[in-house]
């Protein structure tokens, strides 16, 4: 079966329920956007890039932002993903730089872990002290449902955007 045909009327499913929640601005309203910390008017809405309102870009940037997920995320995503029950910083950082062969800076990791779980792709927790650690527990990281149903969409729009494509 063609991907696009599962894929376009998700695609248009969330379009009409993104639609169905963007109200079009009186000239008097202001759109909270708690999300990014700031707020749009309608007079925001008038100024335009492209023909895009303000509120528009706006919400383009937070979807982006907000459900969206970049490479690195998916490899972290993936990693936990292997790792299960394993899954904490260094044996994610360990499982990325061994299976791609690039290095995974732990300030960049740990980042991208609180983000993913403000996004609710992960969920963390502390383990057991361990005496190797000198005591300190780690952090284990779990996949969420909807985490590993992004992953999953990410893979799925990665394979089918370089369908014929060779990178040889």
């Amino acid at each position: 079966m063609d991907d696009n045909a599962t894929f376009l009327p998700l695609l248009q499913s969330e379009a009409r329920a993104d639609q169905q929640k963007t109200t079009t601005l009186a000239s008097s309203e202001t759109r909270q956007l708690p999300e990014a910390g700031f707020s749009v008017t309608s007079a925001d809405r008038q100024h335009s890039l492209w023909g895009i309102g303000e509120l528009d870009i706006a919400a383009l940037i937070l979807y982006n932002v907000i459900y969206m997920v970049g490479e690195f995320e998916y490899l972290i995503l993936t990693a936990v993903a292997r790792l299960q029950h394993r899954a904490y910083g260094a044996a994610i950082s360990k499982e990325i730089e061994e299976t791609i062969g690039r290095r995974c800076s732990v300030g960049a990791l740990y980042i991208t872990l609180d983000r993913l779980e403000s996004k609710g792709l992960i969920t963390t927790f502390m383990g057991d002290p361990t005496p190797q650690r000198g005591g300190r527990p780690k952090r284990m990281v779990r996949i969420t449902a909807e985490g590993a149903r992004t992953a999953g969409e990410f893979y799925a729009g990665v394979t089918r955007m370089t369908r014929g494509v060779s990178w040889a």
